[in-house]
């Protein structure tokens, strides 16, 4: 039996495996390795995207001035830190401006500043002076402050002292008023005067200009007050069922005053919280207020400008967009339309933007300094770096085993 066995192997052909098999191992090998690095390319990318999408984010900005100067972003995110100063590099002039706790560059701790937003997508910060009180001019070219003028194209700095009060600018950016005490005063700019246009029985609380320039409106002790610029004469006066709705109250007919009126949040008869509302409303001549508007949900701030007629108002909307929007809503009930949204504190926004504006720019944040650059250059280097010590040896590894 043992030697039929043995005959037959040795007669039985030699077994041989086909190259097709070999080629399947091989094509199998192949896409292993191919998965692998794939995987490896991936977690080494991914952080390095990560990082570098962050940063991205933040370099978005609208399209410079160059190619197109009104053109107002979807979105205005807060200004970070180690922000340049005005007086570094000033970037006027600005699309808007609004109030920012910040920290500049070489550790300099500032509480609190303006933070300038220019037509080229650029931050700058202003250190605040005594009670941060400020005015941005229709233009965008000039800031006022307490006791002074700021040109934010150049830096350069007018002193003003009696202006310890600051009121309204005119639509040309070429007059400014502000009080001292119960005087009020109106300035030329280019003329670099000032002159007392009237002495009130209190302290001003807000004003505007009319469009035409030709009347202010004054609010104090409660009544609203409008007034001839030229004389200072009192032309009429209104009891206000809410109040002025800003430095853009008059309408664009410089017929009338736009009042805002805000209901707080209050609980209704069944214990539940009803949201804030608010709606305008207008006075002339008469004296008569007149609401044209039905209430509106939301908190509104100011009368920010018009735009093709219809008032543009700042709301917080912390719900939906956590942040102010710009909102231009019809008098005549129509679809209300979100200009911007604002993810910081209460902007001014300088109203030829609001009139004269393109919408829909691309989102804005801070902007990259060179320190940023180079702390997520940094990082991101690091992170491929870290993926790669971690990956190749589990790579060298698994190819001993194979």
């Amino acid at each position: 039996m043992q030697r039929t066995l043995t005959d037959m192997a040795e007669s039985a052909p030699i077994a041989r495996v086909g190259d097709d098999v070999w080629r399947r191992g091989r094509r199998r090998r192949t896409r292993r390795r191919l998965v692998h690095a794939a995987l490896a390319l991936t977690l080494v990318l991914s952080p390095a995207a990560f990082v570098l999408q962050s940063g991205w984010e933040r370099q978005s900005e609208p399209a410079t001035a160059e190619d197109d100067p009104l053109v107002l972003p979807v979105r205005i995110g807060r200004a970070q830190s180690a922000t340049s100063t005005l007086d570094e590099a000033p970037n006027g002039p600005a699309i808007a401006a609004f109030n920012t706790p910040i920290t500049l560059r070489l550790g300099t701790a500032v509480t609190e500043g303006v933070a300038l937003i220019g037509r080229d997508g650029s931050y700058r910060v202003l250190p605040k002076t005594v009670d941060n009180q400020w005015l941005l001019s229709p233009d965008g070219r000039l800031l006022a402050r307490h006791g002074e003028l700021v040109n934010l194209i150049d830096a350069g700095r007018e002193a003003i002292p009696e202006a310890r009060h600051l009121l309204a600018w005119d639509r040309t950016g070429k007059r400014l008023l502000y009080a001292d005490g119960s005087d009020l005063y109106l300035r030329d700019v280019e003329a670099h005067a000032h002159r007392k246009l009237s002495t009130l029985a209190s302290q001003a609380e807000a004003a505007a200009f009319s469009p035409d320039g030709s009347r202010l409106a004054v609010t104090w002790g409660g009544r609203l007050h409008v007034l001839d610029v030229q004389s200072g004469a009192e032309q009429w006066s209104a009891n206000m069922d809410g109040h002025m709705a800003g430095q853009a109250a008059w309408t664009p007919d410089s017929q009338r005053v736009t009042l805002l009126q805000v209901q707080e949040p209050r609980i209704n008869s069944r214990g539940y919280r009803e949201p804030s509302q608010w709606r305008l409303g207008f006075v002339g001549p008469s004296g008569r207020a007149e609401f044209e508007q039905e209430w509106q949900r939301g908190w509104a701030h100011h009368l920010a400008g018009w735009l093709g007629g219809d008032p543009v108002v700042a709301l917080h909307d912390l719900a939906e967009h956590d942040g102010i929007v710009l909102l231009r809503t019809p008098l005549g009930g129509g679809d209300r339309q979100l200009l911007t949204v604002f993810q910081t504190t209460v902007p001014h926004v300088a109203w030829s933007i609001i009139e004269r504006a393109d919408f829909g720019g691309r989102p804005l944040a801070q902007g990259f300094d060179d320190f940023q650059r180079s702390f997520y250059a940094a990082a991101t280097v690091l992170l491929v770096v870290t993926c790669l010590v971690i990956l190749v040896p589990l790579f060298l590894r698994r190819r001993r085993r194979a």
